[in-house]
């Protein structure tokens, strides 16, 4: 969807609505933050869980 938004802004005339382009950028920022800063994030606080006791 983001792909073809942005070809069809530049090809094709689009002209996505207020709406439309925040729309794109929560998709955006949805997936920079699940490729990139939640698998850190997890990461990080896995060092803060105390292990359990056997």
């Amino acid at each position: 969807m983001i792909l073809e938004a942005g070809h069809a802004t530049m090809h094709r005339a689009y002209d996505p609505s207020d709406q439309d382009i925040d729309t794109l950028l929560d998709t955006v920022e949805t997936m920079v933050e699940q490729v990139y800063i939640h698998p850190i994030r997890a990461e990080e606080m896995k060092g803060r869980i105390p292990p359990r006791r056997r």
